[in-house]
């Protein structure tokens, strides 16, 4: 987490398996630890997530996380990134120029908007890439889509800041991990692994201070 050019690596716990809601969970206490009123959170693309994005504006959290790409149209070609919103026209432009937009006569769908254009798909010389199995390509633009719209075009402007997070973040945990011995948890509960960790964390700080400072001037710190 990033804020004020002050980085800081969020530790938590949680019994969810999947990371992707916590990214607001996460940033609001690195956000409450810095007492900073605004924080840039980075994160991987497993923290993706447009309601979790729309949380964090809320608390005036700008997060940058990578698009993670899934499905099988990653490996045909075109994924739903290579698709560009218009909000001015309310349609997708596909990767080959030509827009696909809602239909008249619309269609309820829990999951969101539908977008396509039977047209222009059944002569569309990239078909394969796109859609090969179906007549058209439909792109569904959900509740949240804004949200992760906005957090796709500051991850892309902030590229190099996200570069930084790797080796700012990684090494902590690769450090406890692989160095101090910390590949798994002796206490069960929430609390007690929380409590837990933050003494691995706890371990890994000191020895990166003395590592900094020196055991000499660790000595004279802590005789006064």
């Amino acid at each position: 987490m990033e804020a004020a050019n002050h980085f800081v690596v969020a530790v938590d716990v949680t019994s969810e398996a999947v990371d992707y809601a916590q990214l607001h969970n996460i940033s609001s206490k690195a956000k409450e630890e810095l007492g900073a009123e605004e924080l840039i959170a980075i994160a991987d693309k497993g923290y993706y997530s447009g309601e979790q994005f729309a949380k964090c504006k809320e608390d005036h959290i700008r997060p940058i996380a990578p698009h993670p790409e899934k499905g099988g149209s990653q490996e045909r070609g075109y994924t739903k990134g290579h698709f560009i919103y218009e909000a001015e026209t309310d349609a997708y432009r596909c990767p080959q120029g030509q827009m696909l937009a809602q239909p008249a006569q619309k269609r309820a769908n829990r999951k969101g908007n539908r977008y396509y254009n039977r047209v222009v798909c059944a002569n569309c010389p990239a078909k394969e890439k796109c859609s090969p199995s179906t007549p058209y390509r439909t792109i569904v633009r959900g509740e949240y889509d804004s949200y992760s719209d906005e957090v796709d075009a500051f991850t892309k402007a902030n590229a190099k800041l996200f570069a930084e997070r790797k080796s700012m973040c990684e090494h902590p945990f690769g450090t406890v991990k692989r160095a101090l011995g910390f590949t798994y948890f002796l206490t069960r509960g929430n609390e007690n692994v929380r409590t837990e960790s933050l003494l691995h964390f706890f371990a890994y700080n000191m020895k990166r201070f003395i590592n900094i400072v020196g055991t000499t001037r660790v000595q004279v710190m802590l005789h006064g």
